[in-house]
């Protein structure tokens, strides 16, 4: 790290308790705000451990969804932009040139068709967190497989 990038690091850290809190309270606004939608279900927090909301992942029941039209409409006509960060490791490329293989079926089942991220960051405003609850669960009632 460079001197600018130390000072901007100093400076988040003495708002760490500040900045944590306030993802707790958006990810629990949202948590609130789609309990009891069938098929999508919020990010578990155990009340024995301090969640911080680093992301807010959504998952999908398959059965129910097809995650990717989920995600099209939440966005076209809800604008709320899902985001999909992770995938399973053995599928890098990196990791396929050293010949490295998975079959981990329950993986890429979570991953490809159940999960998705939603805009997590402390300075969600109310508008936004009740814009994206909202969202949710107008897609949800229009997208619920029969």
């Amino acid at each position: 790290m460079n001197e600018i990038q130390v000072a901007v690091g100093r400076a988040q850290v003495k708002k760490l308790g500040m900045l944590i809190m306030l993802r707790q309270k958006n990810g629990r606004y949202i948590n609130e705000g789609i309990k009891g939608i069938d098929g999508v279900t919020g990010v578990y927090e155990d009340a024995n451990c301090e969640h911080v909301y680093h992301l807010y992942t959504i998952t999908l029941d398959p059965e129910k969804y097809v995650r990717d039209e989920f995600m099209r409409v939440l966005y076209r006509e809800y604008g709320v932009q899902g985001i999909l960060h992770y995938q399973p490791t053995y599928h890098f490329t990196g990791l396929k040139k050293l010949g490295i293989k998975g079959n981990c079926p329950v993986a890429d089942r979570f991953f490809y068709k159940q999960q998705f991220n939603l805009p997590m960051h402390p300075r969600l405003t109310l508008q936004e967190l009740e814009d994206t609850v909202y969202g949710i669960r107008e897609t949800a009632k229009k997208l619920a497989k029969k």
